[in-house]
Formats: structure tokens, C-alpha cells, sequence
């Protein structure tokens, strides 16, 4: 399920494009008065505030661009499956299927930061070279804004670079895998659902890698279930739980991430993700779809878009 609003888009970049254009004026014609006379910007500033509001208009219709892209194509999507959604495998896809909006496995930021040869950015960034990637998403995984900024800032580096061919529509932040491997030792996935606060800096940070010129989305599933002493998951205690507070909590992590603008599309599987006490492949199968949340989530945020996983 999606929600677009692109009349809300367009008249967003035209307002920007409006304040843009009447700085440029002001800085054009303003004189400040000071104590030894008249002040006015010479030749170079003028040149200078021109580049500066030329160059963020480009990222703005950049990045709206890439956002038309995503909602467009966010009707069907091939999920990241790790092991699975590498390069090639999207690439099979893409055979099969044009508008498919595809993702790549998780990326985690170790993986990318630890190891900057073009041999192994190409091995988790690279794509087909025979076969268009068209529509398609970059997922990371990771907890710290610093080494998320630099896996994006990476990717759109090597983007720029001419004998590489490497192009995604949007990137996306891993905030829903339940492995005890990622939201366990290594504290992000899933896990980062219990702070939203710190979600909406990573997500800021991973937007200040790429210059603000692609969209930033995040996957994440309606809640956690913290089990720290791996007791078994129980459906009859889970059923026991307020659902206005459950819902409540999705909400809340929402607003929290939504708050700067920056992200304005979500992937939500709709059940909780247990942590500890289920595998993962049990966390995909027993807690119970709610699909009714996020049905919920698309009529309070009309201006958002949310894409129902599970």
C-alpha cells in the first residue's frame, strides 16, 4: 500500500524555488549601512551566492526527481534478502520485471568502511554491467552516524566516478532485521527501533553523505519485543498488549524520523520483531501481520509514504 502526494511535492519545490529567487534579488539589490558609508556586495559575492543557489536547486530537483522515481515504482518491490539480492540476482529480476523497485542486500557500514578498494566497493555497491539496475535501493545497516555518513558519502563518490556504473534510486536504513548477529552483538537492525531520536540522526547523516541529492527512506517493522533472556516467544502474552499503545509506540517512532523532512517513505513489516527467543526465520512467520497499523499510519500522514512489507 502507498501513499503519493505529488502535488505536495511540486508545490514544496516551487516554494523553495520561490525563496531561492528572491534571496538571489535581496542579495542583488540590499545595502547594509555601515559606520564609514554604504556597503554592496561586489562581483565575486554576487557570483558566488548565484553558484550557491543554482547548486542547491540542482539537488533539490535532483532529489525530487529520485523521489517521483521511488513512489512510482513502490508498488511492487523485491525485498533485501541476505545471500540473496546481490548484483546479479536483481539484474535476473530486472529481466523479468521493469518496474520492479528492487533493494540490495543489507550493507553494513563495517563491511564497506573496512576494506575502501574499488575491488570491494564494487563488490557491494557494484551493479550489472549488461543489464539496467533501474529502479532500485541501496540498504545499510549500522548504528553510528559517523560511519554512516561515510558509507553514503562513499557510494555517491563512486556513483560520480565514469568507469563505474553504479546508480540507486534511493538509499535505506535497516531498522527491522531481528537477527541476533545484527540486533544483537551488534546493537542496530531492529534494535534501533527502541530510539527513534538516534534513527532520525543516522538518517540525517546518511542525507548529508549523498549532499541531499537522493531520497532516505527506512525499513522497519510496528515494534520490538525485547526478549534479553531468550525466553520463547509467547503468542498469548504478546496478545495481552495494548494495541492503542503498540500502535501508539509505531507512531511515535514515525514522528520522530518524519520530523526534518528528510525522510518521507517508509517500508513497514507489519508485525513486531521479537528480539531474542525467535529465530529469524520464525520472526518472518509467527508474530501476527497488523496490517491495519499501517493502513492507520497512511490516513493520519497523507504526506508520507508507506509501503506494507509481510
Amino acid at each position: 500500500m502507498m501513499r503519493n502526494d505529488g502535488l505536495l511535492a511540486a508545490t514544496t519545490i516551487q516554494f523553495i524555488s520561490l525563496i531561492s529567487w528572491l534571496l538571489l534579488q535581496w542579495s542583488l539589490t540590499s545595502a547594509f549601512v555601515r559606520s564609514n558609508g554604504i556597503y554592496r556586495m561586489d562581483r565575486p559575492q554576487v557570483q558566488r551566492m548565484k553558484f550557491i543557489l543554482c547548486a542547491a536547486k540542482r539537488n533539490d530537483d535532483k532529489n525530487a526527481e529520485k523521489n517521483d522515481l521511488l513512489n512510482k515504482h513502490s508498488r511492487l518491490c523485491l525485498a533485501p534478502m541476505m545471500d540473496y539480492t546481490n548484483q546479479h540476482f536483481r539484474a535476473m529480476v530486472r529481466l523479468i520485471s521493469a518496474n520492479t523497485l528492487t533493494y540490495t542486500e543489507m550493507v553494513a557500514a563495517d563491511d564497506l568502511l573496512s576494506d575502501k578498494t574499488d575491488h570491494n566497493v564494487k563488490q557491494l555497491l557494484g551493479q550489472s554491467a549488461t543489464i539496467p539496475e533501474g529502479p532500485s535501493v541501496l540498504q545499510l545497516g549500522g548504528n553510528d552516524a559517523a560511519q554512516l555518513y561515510n558509507c553514503a558519502k562513499i557510494y555517491h563518490e563512486y556513483s560520480q566516478k565514469d568507469n563505474h556504473k553504479c546508480e540507486f534510486t534511493a538509499l535505506n536504513l535497516n531498522c527491522g532485521c531481528p537477527s541476533p548477529s545484527v540486533s544483537g552483538k551488534k546493537c542496530f537492525g531492529a534494535a534501533l527501533m527502541k530510539d527513534p531520536k538516534h534513527v532520525a540522526k543516522l538518517v540525517r547523516a546518511m542525507h548529508d553523505g549523498v549532499e541531499g541529492k537522493i531520497p532516505c527512506t527506512v525499513k522497519c517493522r510496528i515494534g520490538v519485543q525485547d526478549n534479553n533472556d531468550n525466553t520463547p516467544f509467547s503468542r498469548k502474552t504478546y496478545d495481552r498488549i495494548s494495541e492503542k499503545k503498540e500502535y501508539e509506540q509505531l507512531r511515535s517512532f514515525v514522528d520522530a524520523i518524519a520530523s526534518d523532512g528528510i525522510v518521507t517513505n517508509f517500508q513497514i513489516h507489519a508485525r513486531i520483531a521479537v528480539l531474542g527467543g525467535l529465530s529469524p526465520a520464525d520472526n518472518r512467520r509467527v508474530p501476527p501481520l497488523k496490517y491495519e497499523y499501517v493502513y492507520r499510519l497512511a490516513d493520519q500522514y497523507p504526506e508520507l509514504n508507506f509501503v506494507l512489507n509481510g
